[in-house]
């Protein structure tokens, strides 16, 4: 009787592709708060589906918390980066849906946010920290999620 491999994220860090429409505010946040709550835990990237500039009020929110995120480049979703990743989350606000093809190895999640950013941007930062205060309290229970599975 032959036993079956564990999957191949259980022999290393998982890794873990945010996903948004753009990879200029959710996405990266999401990315920031996993790189500072779970280093030891997983590998973390980020991608958009279309190209962006990194949104100064998320930066500004972010800076508040103690992340800088603000050298970090915003790039386009690939089949590579896909490929890499073992849970594939998409982050939207209210109901929307993030359209990509999630292949057959990876794991999908979707983050339906309840706070959304404003388009077009505002002063106000409020609705910026509702939303960055909604991602972190997500990343802070996935990684409590994966080390409870992996024994940390």
């Amino acid at each position: 009787m032959s036993q079956a491999r564990p999957p191949r994220a259980l022999h290393r860090r998982p890794r873990i592709l945010f996903v948004a429409q753009d990879d200029g505010s959710y996405s990266q946040i999401a990315k920031a708060y996993m790189r500072e709550i779970g280093p030891d835990v997983v590998e973390v990237s980020s991608a958009g589906l279309r190209t962006s500039s990194l949104d100064p009020q998320v930066a500004a929110v972010m800076a508040e918390d103690g992340c800088d995120i603000r050298r970090e480049t915003p790039r386009l979703v690939s089949r590579e980066v896909l490929t890499w990743a073992d849970l594939v989350v998409t982050l939207a606000p209210n109901g929307q849906r993030v359209g990509v093809g999630i292949p057959g190895s990876a794991h999908h999640k979707h983050w339906r946010l309840r706070h959304g950013l404003p388009h077009p941007p505002v002063e106000d930062l409020t609705p910026y920290r509702a939303c960055r205060d909604e991602i972190k309290r997500r990343v802070d229970q996935t990684v409590h999620n994966i080390r409870l599975f992996r024994g940390h």
